[in-house]
C-alpha cells in the first residue's frame, strides 16, 4: 500500500511539473500574442488617423509610449534650441507621410525578468519601406513603446540620435 500512494504521490508530483512547465511556455506565447496584438492596435489607430485628423501625434506619444519614453521626447522637443533634432515623425520615421502603413515582421522576447519583447514592423510610406524595432515594456497594465529602433541609424536608437544632437546643440557644434 505505501509503494501504491509512493508511486502515486511521484505521478503527481510529475504531472504538475509537466503542468507547470506547459503553463509557463504558455504565458510567454500569451503575452508574445499581446504584445503582437498590442503593435498592431497602435499602429492601425496611428496610421488611420494619418491625413483625417482623429488625433495628434502628441496623443499618441502619451497614449503608447511609456512615461519614461514620452517624457524624454516631450522635454527635448519644447527646448527651441534642440527643435532641429526633431527632423522627422518617428511614427513613421520621416519627415513626409502620405498614406503610411505597416507589416508586423516578427515579436521576440528581449528579456525574461522583465518580461520585455521586441516587435519588428516594416513601415511603408512614399515608397520607401523602413525597418523599425519597437521595445515593448508593460507600464499600468498596458503594453507600451520604451523605444523605437531605426535600421538606417544602424541601428541607434532615438534616445542616442537626441541626446548627440542635443549635445552638438549645446556644444555650439551645429546640428548632426
Amino acid at each position: 500500500m505505501k509503494k501504491m500512494f509512493f508511486y502515486a504521490l511521484m505521478i503527481l508530483g510529475f504531472t504538475a511539473m509537466v503542468s507547470c512547465c506547459s503553463k509557463q511556455n504558455g504565458v510567454n506565447a500569451t503575452q508574445k500574442e499581446e504584445v503582437a496584438e498590442a503593435v498592431k492596435a497602435i499602429y492601425d489607430h496611428v496610421f488611420a488617423c494619418y491625413g483625417n485628423g482623429c488625433d495628434s501625434s502628441d496623443v499618441f506619444n502619451h497614449r503608447y509610449l511609456t512615461k519614461e519614453y514620452y517624457h524624454f521626447i516631450d522635454s527635448v522637443a519644447h527646448y527651441d534650441e534642440y527643435a532641429d533634432c526633431f527632423d522627422y515623425d518617428h511614427w513613421v520615421m520621416a519627415q513626409d507621410w502620405d498614406q503610411p502603413k505597416y507589416t508586423l515582421d516578427d515579436v521576440f522576447l528581449s528579456d525574461s525578468l522583465t518580461s520585455r519583447y521586441w516587435a519588428s514592423i516594416t513601415i511603408v510610406n512614399l515608397g520607401k519601406k523602413t525597418a523599425v524595432h519597437l521595445l515593448m515594456m508593460q507600464e499600468d497594465g498596458r503594453w507600451k513603446i520604451g523605444e523605437m529602433l531605426n535600421d538606417d541609424w544602424e541601428p541607434r536608437s532615438e534616445y542616442d540620435h537626441v541626446y548627440w544632437c542635443c549635445r552638438r546643440v549645446e556644444e555650439g557644434n551645429g546640428e548632426e
